[in-house]
C-alpha cells in the first residue's frame, strides 16, 4: 500500500503477533502495528496518532519547502546586494575621474595666474576644466537616464562604435595631464 499510495497511513492488526511481523511491517511503512482483539478506543488513539504524523509530516514538509525558497531567495538577494556594490563603486570611480581632472585644472589655473600674464596657458586650462566638468554632467545624465530606465523594462539594442575616434578623444583628454 505504501509503495502505491505513500500518503496513506496505513495501520496492521494482527491476531497473531511476532517481533518479525512487527519489525518488517514498520519498516515497510506501517504507521502502527495493532494486536486483536483491541478497544474501539484504542482504535481511535492509534488512528488520531497516524493522522497527525501525516499532519505533521505535511507542515514540515511545507516549512522545508519555506526555507529552500526563504535561501534561494536570500542567495537572489545577496547577489543583488554585490552588484549594487559593484554599481557603486564604478559609479564613484567615474565621477571621481572628471572631479580630479577639473580640481587639477582649477589648481594648475591658479599658479598660472600668479606666475604669468600668458593667458594662452590659462585659456588651455579653463578649457580643460570646461572637459571635465562637462564629463561630469555627462556621467550625472547616464547616471540619471539609467534610474529611469529601471523603472521600465528596456528593450536592449547593440551598435558599432568606431574605435579610433574614441581613443583619439581620451588620448586627447589625457594628453595635458
Amino acid at each position: 500500500v505504501k509503495a502505491r499510495f505513500p500518503s496513506t497511513e496505513v495501520l496492521v492488526m494482527t491476531a497473531v503477533p511476532t517481533l518479525k511481523t512487527a519489525i518488517g511491517t514498520m519498516k515497510d511503512g506501517a504507521s502502527d502495528y495493532i494486536i486483536k482483539p483491541f478497544e474501539t478506543d484504542h482504535l481511535r488513539v492509534v488512528a488520531k496518532r497516524a493522522l497527525d504524523h501525516r499532519r505533521l509530516c505535511r507542515e514540515l514538509d511545507s516549512e522545508r519547502t519555506m526555507r529552500q525558497e526563504l535561501a534561494s531567495a536570500y542567495k537572489e538577494l545577496q547577489k543583488v546586494e554585490e552588484l549594487k556594490e559593484s554599481f557603486l563603486a564604478r559609479v564613484s570611480h567615474e565621477l571621481r575621474t572628471p572631479l580630479s581632472e577639473l580640481l587639477t585644472a582649477v589648481e594648475l589655473m591658479e599658479q598660472a595666474a600668479g606666475s604669468t600674464t600668458d593667458t594662452t596657458k590659462i585659456d588651455r586650462y579653463v578649457a580643460l576644466s570646461k572637459q571635465g566638468a562637462s564629463r561630469m554632467d555627462n556621467i550625472l545624465s547616464d547616471l540619471l537616464a539609467f534610474v529611469e530606465l529601471q523603472k521600465r523594462p528596456v528593450i536592449e539594442r547593440g551598435a558599432a562604435v568606431p574605435v579610433e575616434p574614441l581613443c583619439r578623444e581620451v588620448v586627447a583628454k589625457l594628453k595635458p595631464l
